[in-house]
């Protein structure tokens, strides 16, 4: 998962609250969480991660740990 610059993550949803996808957009495993990326413009978008590239992208991105569902 990679932001784009002036991109932000502005939540992390469970995927049972939001049917995006079922499968993770990096490798095609079943979604384990779903990324919601917010830009400079206004306009945001949505990625499903599986439960790998979820941490891969907690490590990466340490501000997500701040908007994790519960």
């Amino acid at each position: 998962m990679l932001l784009q610059h002036g991109e932000e993550v502005s939540n992390c949803l469970h995927p049972e609250f939001n049917k995006l996808d079922e499968s993770c957009s990096e490798c095609g495993a079943v979604c384990y969480r779903v990324i919601v990326i917010s830009g400079t413009v206004g306009r945001s978008r949505q990625l499903s991660l599986c439960g790998k590239h979820f941490i891969e992208a907690l490590q990466k991105y340490p501000e997500m740990n701040h908007r994790q569902a519960s």
